[in-house]
């Protein structure tokens, strides 16, 4: 489990943007035979984009790493 934090803190936000798009994409081709896995993964989806925003508009407005 820690590996996994860890390879999420130091993965870029445009990145987690980008990802956040295919898991979304993705999930609406299986919404029509799984929706409880669609809709884990449109949440899943939605987590990554906020907080790929979040890290993207606080590098951009604060100028942190």
């Amino acid at each position: 489990m820690r590996k996994i934090w860890l390879l999420y803190k130091n993965t870029p936000a445009l990145l987690l943007i980008l990802l956040s798009f295919g898991i979304g994409l993705l999930s609406k081709l299986v919404e029509g035979h799984f929706t409880d896995i669609a809709m884990g993964m449109q949440l899943i989806a939605f987590f990554f984009l906020l907080s790929g925003l979040i890290r993207f508009f606080d590098r951009v407005l604060f100028k942190t790493k």
